[in-house]
């Protein structure tokens, strides 16, 4: 029986969204929970799962798209979602029929007992899958990752482009990135996760370039090793009832001029004079040519709300 999978509630105040990736097509077999499309609204960009199972046989929407909540995103076949088991019959069925040819010749039972040694074979097919990422033969294509993915794996120092996806349509996820990390640190001299290049910080300001002791350099290589641990955020309490005291008193003389003094704009400034007086804070380590990058200039990005939605403009110097 056909059924319509309409676009579900996406938070509060969120109504529609464009439509950033489709990652399902007609004739995909998916289950509920798995992920079907990503939406771009005013707030993030977001995954959103289907409710319905079954064999997909229309698709509505594509990339670009402007879709609404409650909109019939694709239609499916429910009475196909037991199919799914599908695929698993030839990998069955080709398991025997390798050895069959073999007992004929008289020469050949020697060569038989080898693909009978090898009874997991799937788990074969699954470490082929994990070292070649089959959909993306282009590295120019799109990465199928949720932003989530891509921010975990920036955490742990890693190129998503080169993690193989497990998931549908070679989609990764923070299972995959983990594995990929593992096999990194379990190579020979793995004890730290690779990155590529810095970028040339002297396009945005003067920089000094300092080189590594030994000591630093391998603080460094255990650090980045050890980045996987959870991160962790600090919480205090401060006295600000000076600060509250200077922003009124001087908040009149800044609307005359235009704006508005917030404890945001205070905070940005204490941000870029700690930055000053601790220039470490905002230096880069250079493992390739074995130097820290430290910057004398101080740009910072701050999140604003607009009418285009959520922006990080840059305020220099």
């Amino acid at each position: 029986m056909p059924v319509e999978f309409k676009l579900p509630e996406l938070g509060e105040n969120v109504e529609k969204g464009d439509v950033v990736r489709v990652l399902v097509t007609a004739g995909d077999v998916v289950v509920k929970d798995q992920p079907v499309l990503e939406l771009e609204t005013d707030k993030a960009t977001i995954e959103v799962p289907s409710s319905v199972a079954g064999k997909i046989t229309e698709v509505r929407v594509k990339v670009g798209d402007k879709v609404k909540v409650g909109q019939a995103v694709f239609v499916v076949d429910e009475a196909a979602a037991g199919n799914g088991a599908g695929p698993a019959a030839p990998l069955a069925a080709a398991a025997p029929t390798a050895p069959a040819p073999t007992p004929a010749p008289a020469a050949t039972p020697a060569a038989s007992p080898a693909p009978a040694s090898k009874a997991p074979a799937p788990v074969v097919d699954i470490a082929a899958a994990r070292s070649t990422p089959a959909p993306r033969p282009d590295s120019a294509a799109p990465v199928p990752a949720a932003p989530s993915t891509r921010r975990y794996a920036r955490e742990l120092g890693v190129e998503i482009g080169e993690v193989p996806g497990t998931g549908p349509g070679g989609r990764i996820g923070q299972a995959d990135v983990k594995e990929h990390v593992k096999t990194l640190l379990a190579q020979p001299g793995g004890t730290r996760v690779a990155t590529g290049p810095l970028p040339d910080f002297s396009k945005w300001g003067e920089v000094e370039v300092r080189p590594m002791s030994n000591i630093r350099r391998k603080t460094a290589e255990h650090l980045s090793g050890a980045w996987q641990a959870p991160h962790v955020t600090q919480h205090d309490r401060a006295d600000v009832t000076e600060l509250e005291a200077f922003r009124k008193s001087q908040g009149s003389k800044v609307e005359k001029a235009g704006g508005k003094l917030t404890v945001t704009a205070i905070l940005l400034k204490v941000i870029a004079l700690a930055l000053k007086k601790y220039p470490q804070f905002a230096s880069s380590v250079d493992m390739a040519n074995n130097t820290v990058v430290f910057k004398h200039y101080c740009h910072l990005g701050v999140a604003v709300d607009t009418p285009n939605g959520l922006l990080v403009p840059v305020i220099r110097d």
